[in-house]
Formats: C-alpha cells, sequence, structure tokens
C-alpha cells in the first residue's frame, strides 16, 4: 500500500483552491442577480436563495482557505435571517449544522433591513472578486 508523496495532496489541494477562485465572478453576478430581483420586487423565495448562496459560501470560503469570504457571508446570512426572520439558534459544531428554513414574514423588509442586506452583499461581492488565485 502507498500513499501519495505530501507534495501531490498540497498540489491536488492547490488546485482545488484554484478551481474554486475561478467561479468566484459568476458567483458575485449570481449573488448580485437575486439582490436586484429583491429590490425589484421582494419575494421571500428570492430572499430565502439568496440567504442559501450566502450559506454556501460562508461554509466553503473558510474550506479552501479564504476565512474572510466565510465571514462575510456569514454577516449577509444573518442580515437576511433577521429579514426572513429566522429563529437564532444556538451555534453547533460545523458538521452538525443545518441551514434554518426562512420563514416568510407577513410583509416586505423595511428600507432600513434592506440597506443593511445590501451593505453586506456588497462586502461580499468585493470578498468574492478578491478570491482569484492566478
Amino acid at each position: 500500500m502507498s500513499a501519495d508523496p505530501p507534495g501531490d495532496a498540497v498540489a491536488a489541494l492547490q488546485a482545488l483552491r484554484r478551481d474554486y477562485s475561478v467561479r468566484m465572478p459568476e458567483r458575485a453576478l449570481e449573488l448580485e442577480a437575486r439582490f436586484a430581483a429583491l429590490e425589484a420586487g421582494w419575494t421571500a423565495a428570492d430572499a430565502a436563495e439568496l440567504r442559501r448562496l450566502a450559506h454556501n459560501l460562508a461554509g466553503s470560503g473558510s474550506a479552501y482557505g479564504f476565512p474572510e469570504l466565510s465571514a462575510d457571508a456569514q454577516r449577509l446570512e444573518r442580515a437576511l435571517d433577521a429579514v426572513l426572520a429566522v429563529p437564532a439558534v444556538p451555534a453547533v459544531p460545523a458538521v452538525l449544522a443545518v441551514p434554518a428554513v426562512p420563514a416568510v414574514p407577513a410583509a416586505p423588509p423595511t428600507t432600513d433591513a434592506l440597506a443593511t442586506v445590501g451593505e453586506a452583499l456588497r462586502t461580499l461581492c468585493a470578498s468574492v472578486r478578491a478570491t482569484r488565485i492566478d
């Protein structure tokens, strides 16, 4: 039984990280399109989809070596949780974490709440675009 030399594992991880970063411009565009849809006409479904995208980036960013991306995605996720009235849950190990199912609010969010989401989204998009590895 032979194991891959450590250098091969490092090269494979670097290739995965590079592949992840190459997809980031597309992710930024997808985030921005979802937010534009929210600004044009509020739907809980669009907000929930934006939250799902943020949640996925929050988890994958650190795994691929982009902790700032994860932190910014978590900020957007929390802002959307507030808008969607998702109850806070106690911290659990990442292995056990399951995204909360958003509740449908009775009314669209306030202008201030949407502005908070927009600010968190712009910060996340900047982080997403900064993940580029050549």
